[in-house]
């Protein structure tokens, strides 16, 4: 699955339930932002847990928010940094994720259509876990 970095998003967004792990109904009135000033409505929110399909590590998506009306999903590039105790390093045509500690690279994104791009997969349950509210 593609995900997308994106350094303006203040959470990491989704269209697809199955990529929530642990998920809740959202209830509140907030809406997300898009380009040309679309607001989507916000179905569900939780967590994720992702990994590269070639290695065993395995990266935390907090509040990971499920917006049906996106067609891509997108990484919040600070709250992943935050998260996975991580920091992203863009060059002209691709991206590496590094480890905060030992700056090994862990991920690399690759520039296509002006966005990088990083092949991820959720871990999935078998059925998404709800929170009863």
């Amino acid at each position: 699955t593609s995900w997308l970095s994106n350094i303006g998003a203040s959470n990491h967004v989704t269209n697809e339930l199955e990529n929530l792990n642990i998920a809740a109904e959202y209830s509140g009135n907030n809406k997300l932002l898009m380009g040309k000033r679309e607001a989507a409505t916000i179905s569900h929110f939780g967590n994720s847990f992702i990994q590269h399909p070639n290695h065993s590590k395995v990266y935390v998506l907090k509040n990971l928010l499920l917006v049906p009306k996106i067609s891509r999903n997108l990484l919040s590039v600070s709250q992943f940094e935050k998260d996975n105790k991580v920091f992203f390093e863009f060059y002209p045509s691709f991206c590496f994720v590094k480890d905060q500690e030992t700056q090994e690279v862990l991920l690399k994104g690759v520039l296509m259509d002006g966005l990088y791009h990083f092949n991820l997969q959720c871990l999935k349950n078998e059925q998404p876990q709800f929170l009863s509210s």
